[in-house]
């Protein structure tokens, strides 16, 4: 199927569904944050640190500790909250999260049918994972006390 046109179309539905899928990522992603926000930190770092949620301890790990047993403890923590999100989804939803992930991440041979919740935890963890980064912890570090 070479056909331009046929081609043309499907670049658009590609596009269509990327752009859906970027957006409800970042809707789930808050959702993840809301609830690990109501999460009392675990208490990892001590009187150090102002953490009072989980949502402060992850963010800590995923700007500090990434790829460390530490950053793996912290995604252990938030992935039960992402996958109770997740089930939330409308089965639509998780389909076209299954298949635009795929797209990105898979040989385009292999592309999956039907639901696959590992690519849709991966798509929201990125999200998630990018709200963590961009997050300012300088207010609850340990020289938060500091007059400058």
């Amino acid at each position: 199927m070479s056909d331009p046109a046929f081609v043309a179309y499907l670049t658009e539905v590609s596009s269509a569904v990327d752009a859906f899928v970027s957006r409800e990522c970042r809707v789930l992603a808050r959702r993840v944050v809301w609830h690990a926000m109501r999460e009392k930190a675990s208490g990892w770092f001590g009187g150090d640190y102002a953490y009072k949620s989980l949502w402060d301890e992850y963010c800590h790990f995923i700007q500090h500790d990434s790829g460390s047993s530490w950053a793996q403890l912290a995604e252990d923590a938030i992935d039960p909250i992402i996958t109770s999100v997740i089930g939330k989804l409308p089965r639509e939803t998780q389909y076209l999260i299954s298949l635009s992930h795929a797209f990105d991440t898979e040989n385009f041979d292999d592309l999956p049918v039907g639901l696959r919740p590992d690519l849709i935890t991966a798509a929201v963890r990125e999200a998630v994972h990018s709200l963590a980064i961009d997050r300012d912890l300088d207010h609850l570090g340990p020289h938060r006390n500091e007059r400058y």
